[in-house]
């Protein structure tokens, strides 16, 4: 679904959504953090616009977390045969 800057949502579900964040762990639960909200259809657009290039920093420590789950995967059913 492409974004809609114009798409409203309910007063109810942006608490609810709200609620689930604030509960949210964090690392160690130590890391403080903002939640905005930005009901601004033109604020909205503009950062919908913001062209960023993607990270290869973080690509690359992604991969090597899937990397390591794969091999636990893979060394728990060596040791499971």
């Amino acid at each position: 679904m492409p974004f809609d800057a114009d798409h409203k949502i309910a007063e109810q579900d942006l608490s609810k959504i709200l609620e689930a964040g604030r509960w949210t762990p964090t690392a160690h639960n130590m890391q403080n953090y903002e939640i905005i909200v930005v009901n601004d259809s033109k604020v909205l657009e503009s950062i919908a616009n913001i062209k960023k290039p993607v990270s290869e920093t973080f690509i690359r420590a992604l991969m090597d977390v899937i990397h390591q789950e794969s091999l636990k995967k893979e060394k728990a059913l060596q040791e499971n045969k």
